[in-house]
């Protein structure tokens, strides 16, 4: 019943319309599409950095890098705050914060995609 009152809807609304309406909302929608999808790419490279911190200081220990950030350093747990205590806690820190970046980029791709598409797949 609901489903039907949408699609009556719809159908109203798009009968309204004249045809130079509607290319100008498919236009604004693939240009809305297109700057979310940028954003999102660049948010799925931070995200990928951050892994990047996460492996090569729990899995590889590269040491050089380990020494760079002077874990346990006064001065860095005070700029830095409590993520600079250890090694483990800014590694983990940064291993979750890149999770969700990647979970929240896939879920906002299939977002775009069913707004552009209607249908996913």
């Amino acid at each position: 019943m609901l489903s039907d009152v949408i699609d009556l809807e719809y159908k109203e609304r798009r009968g309204s319309q004249s045809r130079r309406g509607d290319d100008q909302s498919f236009f604004m929608r693939l240009i809305t599409s297109y700057l979310v999808l940028f954003a999102l790419t660049v948010g799925f490279i931070i995200s990928l950095m951050l892994l990047q911190d996460w492996w090569l200081m729990i899995v590889v220990e590269d040491q050089t890098l380990i020494d760079s950030y002077h874990f346990g350093g006064e001065s860095m747990i005070s700029h830095g705050g409590f993520l600079y205590r250890s090694k483990n806690i800014y590694a983990w820190d940064t291993f979750a914060e890149a999770i969700l970046c990647i979970i929240g980029f896939v879920f906002a791709i299939i977002g775009v995609v069913k707004k552009m598409n209607g249908v996913i797949m």
